[in-house]
């Protein structure tokens, strides 16, 4: 009773030291990758649970959840970005919307990258990766960068497909911040 503390939530603080030292019997054992992924998973199921209150009103909850486990988050992603790809991208697209209300838009384009950069990711989860990147791109500002990974969405991509639309309204907004009127409709229109 003394080496752990209950945090309240069916969970247990756990002192760095023996922390430490877990890690080290599971390195030992050859079972750290395993359990690095079983706690991804974990993370990974409450994120597809709490999507869909991210645009309701338990947003505030669900951003102050994010916010005590943003260390397990970032250790889902790492896991599941080393050994499981698509995962990834899922778990990627599932933060974007976390990391927007922080504005942690470095986070967020350096993550995203990373997977883009990675051969096992499917190419039906690039085009989304792309337009997170893209909008990413356009928060701070760098509409180049944004098009760029817009226009990538697009040639990943066939005509009525969900993500092609994200992508042509895009570059209707970029084409409309550098004065492009003519462009930016035709480009809505399309």
């Amino acid at each position: 009773q003394s080496l752990v503390r209950p945090l309240g939530d069916e969970r247990f603080f756990l002192l760095e030291t023996l922390r430490e030292y877990a890690r080290e019997r599971l390195d030992a054992a050859g079972e750290r990758d395993e359990y690095a992924l079983r706690h991804a998973r974990w993370y990974l199921d409450r994120l597809e649970q709490g999507f869909e209150a991210m645009r309701g009103p338990r947003r505030g909850e669900r951003v102050a959840w994010f916010v005590t486990e943003e260390d397990n988050v970032r250790a889902m992603l790492t896991a599941f970005t080393a050994a499981r790809p698509a995962q990834a991208a899922r778990a990627a697209e599932l933060l974007f919307p976390y990391w927007k209300s922080r504005r942690a838009y470095g986070e967020a384009r350096q993550r995203v990258t990373a997977l883009l950069e990675l051969g096992e990711v499917s190419d039906g989860a690039r085009p989304k990766l792309f337009e997170i990147l893209s909008e990413v791109e356009t928060l701070v500002g760098d509409l180049d960068a944004a098009e760029a990974a817009s226009r990538q969405t697009l040639r990943l991509t066939e005509p009525g497909e969900e993500m092609r639309a994200y992508a042509l309204l895009g570059l209707s907004i970029i084409a409309g911040s550098a004065g492009k009127r003519e462009e930016a409709v035709r480009l809505a229109r399309e």
